[in-house]
């Protein structure tokens, strides 16, 4: 099942992609996705572990279960 979230863009719309971030933003962008603790829960273990793999690699202080 694929939800639509109001507001949420897709790659198909033209306002797609902001640009490329400057140094700064991208530092600040870094430094808020660590102090973001998130928590990865799935029935499935390879799936959990996959996901917290790619949130990681992203910047995000993530954990799996």
């Amino acid at each position: 099942m694929i939800a639509i979230i109001p507001g949420m863009l897709s790659a198909n719309d033209s306002s797609f992609g902001p640009g490329i971030p400057s140094d700064d933003e991208q530092r600040t962008s870094a430094l808020q996705k660590s102090a973001v603790k998130v928590l990865v829960v799935d029935d499935e273990k390879l799936i959990a572990d996959t996901i917290t793999e790619i949130l990681k690699r992203n910047g995000f202080n993530a954990m799996g279960l």
